[in-house]
């Protein structure tokens, strides 16, 4: 048309579809970049996961302890599971066992899987909630943050917790009701449930004016169920979160010490520990968030964040409140997982805010300062990153050198006492190896003496003995004379030291008896070396 105006074009188109809506997203429906957003970080979060698993060595014995639970459900025809356990990791697992997986490669599918679905769903709930620009940032930070992704890359449970609690947490940002099918699911996988997801959904279902008669339901079903099964099952009348509700507990020695001493710890975890695993942005940015959120910002979503993190985070802090443990202890960062994802999704409202109040820059500037707040966190999470990828190298992986040794290279019927990581790896499938833990040895041998014990040595035809300076395994209470790695002479046997990492604690012995060859010596795996272990 003569004299009409050509529009010019828009120099960063890509840049604007990024910023566009950044304060409430509209439905996902209308959003033809969702896919390629949510699509784009999964292969992200999955690329990273993939990366470290062979590179990470565990969160703790637990990694490996997990995997033999799994043979455990399978050859029960999933019938059978520990009482201490909650059943949903283990049976997820024992699927792609039955197919034919590795133990180990089963548990990592499931967890890893689960890891990446949390970071998509994440990003799909901030992209509903605060818009594109907001959604990169969560889910970009979610992918690389060390718990999220060394965890993920483990046989964890809590990646499957978190993953089930997020897509409840989806369903309820959608109005699809409360996503208590998910929540009860999640119970199902660490109990805590019922309070860091069921707690918040309830809020939000009572906020949308519902009564709590189908949450109640659901979870009073889960709970009787699981409570069944542990009185018919295994033929335990207390309560099935009696055990491990005491396994951290810390005597009372006066209620204002015992007071003191934990409220110290909780703010110790506020404000050392979590700002060490996530950074000082990252907190700041969520707590803008939480104030956006309660002024009204990310519509419905926002509050339901809020509700969700605080659970989470109080949830966690009351934990060390009770336990009293370093705030560096490990227990405090894998109970932290469940806080990691709400508290970004606070930080992605709480970057919506801000980019606000640049609407009348360039996109350019406003991408480049989104740009600057992701990058400012990636310092903390490498430095974190690695502290815990060389612990569990200094302290977990020579035992699982030494364990996949035994099992290639020792004699097919060889006897062996061990704990910790060996002990669980080396039952994680059939095998002819006869393997005792030092915790099941008969009770004749507590206090026994040194001739005593190598009777039974000879007699049940030992031939490797590694010894662990934790009490928990019993080691020390049986066999005190064993701590200082030197020769020992037991009856008709010898015992001679031939490997030992004191990081973590533990010595191997041979065992050579009269009138039997000598066991096979392995290479040293810890070679005297003191692990990293807590700075």
């Amino acid at each position: 048309m003569p004299g009409a105006r050509v529009k010019a074009p828009d120099p960063h188109p890509g840049l604007r579809a990024v910023y566009h809506s950044s304060v409430a997203a509209p439905p996902l429906s209308d959003r033809p970049g969702t896919l390629i957003q949510a699509g784009t970080l999964a292969v992200l979060a999955l690329g990273v996961r993939l990366w470290l698993a062979p590179r990470f060595f565990g969160w703790e014995e637990g990694d490996y302890g997990n995997v033999m639970m799994i043979r455990e459900v399978v050859e029960s025809g999933f019938t059978w599971f520990r009482p201490s356990h909650m059943p949903g990791w283990y049976s997820a697992a024992a699927v792609p066992q039955l197919l034919g997986l590795d133990p180990r490669a089963a548990g990592l599918l499931v967890t890893m899987t689960a890891s990446v679905v949390s970071v998509v769903v994440a990003a799909l709930v901030a992209r509903r909630i605060a818009g594109p620009a907001a959604a990169w940032l969560v889910g970009g930070w979610l992918a690389l943050q060390p718990e999220m992704a060394l965890y993920g890359a483990s046989t964890l449970r809590s990646p499957l917790f978190v993953c089930l609690g997020m897509l409840g947490l989806w369903a309820v940002v959608r109005g699809r009701g409360g996503g208590f099918g998910w929540t009860a699911a999640a119970f199902l996988t660490r109990m805590e449930a019922a309070v860091v997801y069921f707690g918040p959904a309830c809020w939000a279902w009572l906020r949308a004016r519902r009564p709590l008669v189908l949450p109640g339901a659901v979870l009073v079903g889960v709970v009787a169920g699981w409570q069944l099964y542990i009185t018919v099952g295994h033929g335990e009348t207390g309560p099935f979160w009696a055990g491990p509700a005491t396994q951290n507990e810390v005597p009372v020695d006066g209620l204002g010490a015992w007071a003191d001493r934990g409220g110290r710890t909780s703010a110790a975890l506020l404000l050392w520990t979590l700002p060490r695993k996530i950074g000082w942005i990252w907190l700041a940015l969520a707590g803008l968030g939480g104030v956006a959120a309660l002024r009204g910002q990310g519509r419905f979503g926002g509050r339901v964040t809020l509700a969700y993190a605080a659970a989470a985070l109080g949830f966690w802090m009351a934990e060390g409140f009770l336990a009293q443990h370093d705030p560096n202890h490990n227990l405090y960062w894998v109970w932290m997982l469940p806080v990691v994802p709400p508290l970004a999704l606070l930080a992605g409202l709480g970057w919506s805010a801000i980019d606000d109040h640049l609407r009348g820059l360039p996109q350019a500037v406003r991408a480049g300062a989104l740009g600057l707040v992701f990058a400012a966190a990636l310092p903390t999470f490498a430095a974190e990153g690695r502290y815990q990828a060389e612990r569990a190298a200094d302290w977990y992986r020579p035992q699982l050198d030494l364990a996949t040794w035994l099992e290639d290279n020792a004699s097919p019927d060889a006897g062996l006492v061990v704990a910790s990581i060996p002990e669980v790896w080396l039952q994680r499938r059939p095998s002819t190896l006869r393997v005792t833990a030092w915790w099941v040895l008969p009770q004749e041998l507590r206090g026994a003496s040194r001739e005593q014990f190598g009777a039974w040595l000879e007699r049940e035809r030992i031939d490797y003995l590694m010894w662990f300076a934790e009490e928990w395994t019993e080691a020390p209470a049986i066999a005190p004379y064993l701590a200082d790695g030197a020769p020992v002479r037991a009856g008709d046997v010898s015992i001679q030291p031939v490997d030992r990492e004191d990081g973590y604690g533990w010595i191997l012995y041979v065992v050579e008896r009269p009138g039997s060859p000598a066991p096979r010596r392995p290479p040293a795996f810890g070679q005297g070396v003191r692990g990293a272990g807590w700075r």
